[in-house]
């Protein structure tokens, strides 16, 4: 079972007081007023989200465009904050080459039809830069309002968050050869996730954001079930998409 909408089991939740205080980059991406992804604010005017999350809608609506908002400042689901519409997508060009066999290329930048209104609750995140890393074994964070676990009914009310170590890409493979997806893990990605299982992404949680040290480092991206061992998390890797994204927004 691949999650292609992806944090799950044994979360640590967050309560409604501080969560959007905690992550004031926290966003909701919704089509037609329902949560579909989460995204990360990276300015003003621009957020960061997965392609998956925005181009597979795409196909099914000629006005699907216009059915994109996304919601800040709130740790809440589907209330309070702001909500803002989204004016234009740009999904990664080479994204679609690899669907639907692999999420390569698999990140999406929001443009709003207005400036967001910055605040203690509202404010963008930095992003990792092309030359830093962090090596394997570093303690990351992911963030969303996904499923709880792998086969749940119900995304979270209320913003979660989890630690996970980084996993090296040479051992993702290793571990994603078991099933035959060694191919599907690229350089443009990065993996996450405890030998044993148990923390992850899940479905709800695409396209939101894998954290350390107060930056960017990852969009959620895809798996193998959720939180099952030997599979960690897959992630686009925000510095090998930096410059991408700075000749894209200016950022």
């Amino acid at each position: 079972m691949f999650r292609f909408n992806r944090v799950s089991v044994y979360m640590v939740l967050w309560t409604i007081n501080n969560a959007h205080e905690t992550h004031p980059y926290m966003a909701s991406l919704h089509f037609f007023h329902t949560h579909l992804c989460g995204a990360s604010i990276i300015s003003n005017r621009w957020l960061v989200t997965a392609a998956h999350c925005t181009t597979l809608d795409l196909r099914y609506s000629n006005n699907a465009i216009r059915g994109f908002t996304i919601r800040v400042g709130t740790g809440l689901l589907e209330t309070g904050g702001q909500e803002v519409s989204v004016l234009k997508l740009y999904d990664h060009p080479l994204f679609l080459n690899s669907f639907p066999v692999g999420f390569d290329y698999d990140i999406s930048l929001l443009y709003l039809e207005k400036d967001l209104t910055l605040s203690t609750t509202v404010q963008p995140i930095r992003m990792l830069e092309i030359d830093e890393n962090y090596p394997a074994a570093t303690v990351v964070t992911v963030i969303g309002w996904g499923l709880q676990h792998e086969y749940g009914l119900f995304l979270a009310e209320i913003l979660q968050e989890v630690a996970v170590p980084l996993v090296s890409n040479e051992d993702c493979l290793t571990l994603y050869n078991t099933v035959g997806f060694s191919s599907w893990v690229t350089d443009r990605m990065i993996c996450a996730g405890h030998e044993e299982g148990e923390k992850d992404a899940c479905a709800g949680d695409s396209g939101g954001p894998l954290i350390t040290n107060n930056s960017l480092i990852g969009v959620v991206s895809w798996g193998y079930g959720c939180a099952r061992a030997g599979f960690p998390g897959v992630y686009a890797s925000v510095n090998y998409f930096r410059e991408w994204i700075r000749n894209t927004t200016g950022i």
